[in-house]
């Protein structure tokens, strides 16, 4: 990267940032306000040394959160990216030390940050990878925790990179647990993978039980991105991890993801994936676990039954047969009571948030019998889900509906 001057040193640092970054992290960079870093930014623009740069992130947000949407910049000449490339890593890990200081004032800020909005986003039940957090933090609501985090994604990607150059490995498996919802939120396998990978690491190192989650999260990324191999190798190694029921339950969904997604592994590949998934079932119901929780589950089982080969000779439609019955199933334990109107919240439509689990299950009934026969699921999933936080499920539930009801705009605009 030519510049027409060499770099301010306040503003090195940014080499080693490979995504655009925002007014909050150049304040933190600078030790200054955001008012100041854009004041300093609008000089270093006019240098040539940065350039304005878009919001990496644009997933909807709802107009009241649109209008607190930060100022991003970039180095000139840089691409834009979530996945740094090679040379980005390299230099990263050969000059990190370097800018010590302002680095670790950065990671440890954006770290403490990205921890008080993921606290807001996680299902009480889901919560067994950080604590609850004994202060409250900034965000009013999890739609607000929502958007910081949808806008800070790379951001925080690339922080715990740097984290990882840095050795700062609580910050490494923190951001990593933070951001895992985000990320599949968002459909960033790839990201995934990369951002659970280094957590496991980190964690494992530091003798952290999150070791054996990220491991697993890593395993079920690897399997959504066809990568078998390295999904089965993650997942074992997380079954290996796992102490509590709840890492044991996790390593076999894991492996369940990772026997699935091996397309030639044949008739007896999918019964043993089938198998992972009654055992986390089952290890969750022996250790007392809320129905929603044995819910979300029984809708993975349903969505491996339509997956491929099916063991014991049975034809796919016997598969799909067994899968609306493990769908129905899980509607059942995940809304009790669909007559009910459905609890005005901001964080998942259900008690404990598991709306997205009661969507899966409505698609999975869906894909199962066709939309005609889990209409009534899954209009209800399209009323549960909320058009920001859910806005990638809930747009699967809505196109099923518009495909035999039209267009209807009751349902809202995604």
């Amino acid at each position: 990267m030519s510049l027409t001057a060499p770099l301010p040193v306040r503003v090195q640092p940014l080499e080693l940032l490979h995504s655009p970054v925002s007014d909050t992290t150049l304040s933190l960079l600078r030790e200054s306000t955001p008012e100041q870093a854009r004041a300093d930014a609008a000089r270093w623009i006019a240098a040539g040394h940065l350039v304005a740069s878009r919001c990496p992130n644009r997933d909807p947000l709802p107009d009241t959160l649109a209008a607190e949407a930060p100022v991003y910049y970039r180095l000139a000449g840089r691409a834009e990216g979530i996945d740094g490339d090679r040379s980005a890593l390299e230099l990263l890990a050969d000059r990190a030390r370097h800018h010590k200081a302002p680095l670790t004032r950065l990671v440890i800020a954006l770290t403490e940050r990205a921890v008080q909005a993921s606290d807001l986003l996680e299902p009480p039940a889901d919560r067994h990878l950080l604590d609850q957090q004994e202060q409250p933090g900034p965000f009013a609501s999890a739609r607000q925790a929502h958007a910081w985090l949808v806008r800070h994604c790379h951001e925080l990607v690339w922080t715990q990179r740097v984290a990882h150059a840095l050795s700062m490995g609580t910050q490494v498996w923190e951001l990593g647990a933070a951001l895992w919802r985000t990320l599949e939120r968002l459909g960033h396998p790839r990201a995934q993978l990369e951002t659970q990978w280094l957590a496991w690491t980190a964690a494992e190192h530091k003798r952290q039980p999150y070791a054996a989650v990220g491991a697993a999260r890593a395993a079920i990324a690897a399997a959504d991105l066809g990568e078998p191999t390295s999904a089965l190798r993650l997942a074992e190694h997380a079954r290996t991890l796992a102490v509590q029921p709840r890492e044991r339950a996790l390593a076999h969904l894991a492996l369940a993801h990772a026997l699935a997604a091996n397309t030639r592994g044949g008739p007896g590949t999918l019964a043993r994936a089938l198998g992972h998934a009654e055992t986390a079932i089952a290890l969750e119901r022996r250790r007392g676990a809320i129905e929603p929780v044995i819910g979300a589950l029984t809708a993975v089982l349903a969505r491996l039954e339509l997956t491929g080969a099916h063991p014991d000779g049975r034809t796919p439609a016997e598969g799909a047969r067994r899968a609306a019955g493990y769908a129905r199933e899980a509607l059942t334990l995940l809304d009790p009571d669909p007559d009910q109107r459905p609890p005005v919240v901001d964080d998942g439509g259900l008690p404990g948030g598991h709306g997205e689990a009661y969507a899966d299950a409505a698609v999975a009934l869906a894909d199962a019998v066709g939309v005609q026969g889990a209409h009534p699921a899954l209009t209800r999933a399209a009323r549960l889900l909320d058009p920001v936080l859910h806005h990638r499920r809930r747009r699967r539930v809505v196109e099923l509906l518009d495909s035999v009801d039209g267009p209807a705009s009751s349902r809202g605009s995604l």
